[in-house]
């Protein structure tokens, strides 16, 4: 949908009571869903430091030390600290803090690319066929079962995708990739696999406009499981 600023921004903005005396606790219902949320916050906050380091490493023409220093001050907007859920006034964010998350925010979108939604329905037939390779593979139960999760957590982040950053989306994809070149790597001397991984990372639809294919991906990730075990 977006990137994580812009996702914690919205959530921290539904949340914030200004103008009363309400506590968190009512604010937020800490109930089964309202932990789930609350979890998703404390993701965002993740995405955004992790974020903030690529855009560091691109050198120091890019500085963002200004919003390193605002993580603290977002972090105790999530965790409600130090007032605690129940005491009264705890529903209340500071302004500061929204309105540099507002502007991070507009950073982001220019470095944060955006999934092609229209892509989706191909991915989730890609991650069907996956299952059927997965299935019939000779990988250890542990490798199968790695495959199984990150091809399921990517299925979670196209179907919930009005909650999940297009940064997490990009890792999730990178992730998979790379796990089904391990899995070819693993049995590629297994007659019976044939170039099944290959085919399926060849024929998978990468969500975003542009950047590398999921074959050249897979290739990259081949190619350095292979040198790391020659």
């Amino acid at each position: 949908m977006a990137n994580p600023a812009a996702l914690l921004h919205a959530q921290l903005s539904e949340w914030n009571e200004p103008a009363s005396n309400t506590n968190a606790q009512n604010v937020r219902t800490p109930d089964e869903d309202g932990w789930e949320v609350q979890r998703r916050a404390a993701g965002y906050l993740l995405e955004i430091e992790s974020l903030l380091s690529r855009l560091t490493a691109i050198g120091p023409t890019v500085d963002v030390s200004v919003y390193r220093r605002y993580l603290p001050l977002w972090s105790r907007a999530v965790f409600v600290f130090p007032k605690g859920w129940s005491e009264g006034g705890s529903g209340a964010i500071e302004q500061t803090g929204l309105d540099q998350l507002a502007g991070l925010s507009t950073l982001f979108s220019l470095v944060v690319e955006r999934a092609d939604q229209t892509k989706f329905d191909e991915i989730r037939d890609s991650l069907n066929a996956l299952e059927e390779l997965i299935a019939a593979s000779s990988a250890s139960v542990a490798l199968k079962a790695h495959l199984r999760n990150v091809m399921n957590h990517l299925r979670w982040c196209i179907d919930n995708y009005d909650i999940v950053s297009d940064f997490e989306v990009e890792r999730a994809t990178e992730q998979l990739i790379a796990t089904v070149a391990r899995a070819a790597v693993a049995t590629q001397n297994d007659a019976n696999q044939g170039g099944g991984w290959t085919t399926w990372l060849n024929g998978f639809v990468w969500p975003f406009a542009s950047g590398a294919t999921a074959t050249v991906v897979g290739e990259l990730a081949m190619a350095g499981i292979q040198a790391i075990g020659s």
